[in-house]
């Protein structure tokens, strides 16, 4: 952005978009959340990943009560909304659970796929993901008494989501990952996968992550490759898939440590339940 009011005026545009009607207890309520995403790029170090800032403005939860007035599509749009909001709240719970000294004797499962709300912060949610993040919940209620068990029920929403994370559990990095790799690490695989037929100034211009290089997409990379006189398309797709592969192995591979807790604790299970068994006989 080159200026405050350049801001402003998205913003502005932003808003005029954002879906809202009349209802019982609101002449403009929302229907459905905002997200604002502001991305900053580190200028002094170019294969630095950009850091994100999320300013999301979630639609209200709308009880049974607020609902009697409220046509088909209003209704399903209540419900839609509603959804999203618990998914988010079990999402947080389990996310908090997972760093917890509970969390490390089983696998969680926090289902950030299961709304678009939630996939936007995969990073927040995601074990795995390499970002250091935070997150700032705001809650805001009314002081009138007719809307007080509303706002009983948000301030219940929001009061368990404030839990000390006592032991989270660092991740450690596999090397064979592409998302671990560094500016070197990503040059040494294009040089070796194309037998240095790719220079990596194509693919990489002045330097990459490996973080950076796995969010290139199939298109970008393959245009990128072909700018190499020896290398045609089909070659081009042949190294993008030996990159693919890497990546498919390696978040499998975390997948797979992340459910060791639940498995060991399977089999611990299944061993007492034959030696029962056996004592029994």
């Amino acid at each position: 952005f080159e200026s405050v009011q350049q801001i402003l005026q998205i913003l502005n545009v932003a808003q005029q978009n954002r879906q809202s009607t009349a209802t019982q207890r609101n002449v403009r309520s929302s229907r459905s959340h905002a997200v604002l995403r502001i991305t900053a790029k580190n200028e002094l170090c170019r294969v630095a990943e950009s850091g994100e800032f999320y300013i999301i403005d979630l639609a209200g939860a709308e009880g049974a009560g607020d609902r009697t007035e409220h046509d088909r599509a209003l209704i399903k749009q209540s419900a839609e909304i509603n959804s999203s909001l618990m998914n988010l709240k079990s999402c947080l719970m389990n996310r908090m659970l997972a760093s917890s000294r509970e969390g490390e004797k089983r696998y969680v499962h926090i289902p950030y796929r299961n709304s678009k709300l939630t996939l936007l912060l995969k990073d927040q949610f995601e074990l795995a993901s390499r970002r250091n993040t935070h997150l700032t919940i705001i809650a805001t209620i009314t002081p009138l008494e007719q809307d007080a068990k509303q706002s009983i029920i948000t301030l219940r929403y929001v009061a368990g989501m404030k839990v000390a994370v006592q032991n989270a559990k660092v991740i450690q990095q596999d090397p064979k990952n592409p998302v671990n790799w560094s500016v070197e690490q990503v040059n040494k695989f294009i040089a070796e996968a194309s037998s240095g037929r790719i220079t990596p100034e194509s693919i990489c211009g002045d330097g990459m992550s490996g973080v950076m290089l796995c969010k290139m997409s199939e298109v970008e990379f393959i245009q990128r490759a072909i700018s190499n006189p020896k290398i045609d398309e089909k070659a081009a797709k042949l190294i993008y898939l030996q990159l693919w592969n890497k990546i498919i192995d390696g978040k499998e591979k975390i997948r797979n440590e992340m459910k060791k807790p639940m498995i060991t604790k399977q089999m611990k299970q299944k061993q007492d339940e034959e030696y029962m068994k056996e004592m029994i006989r």
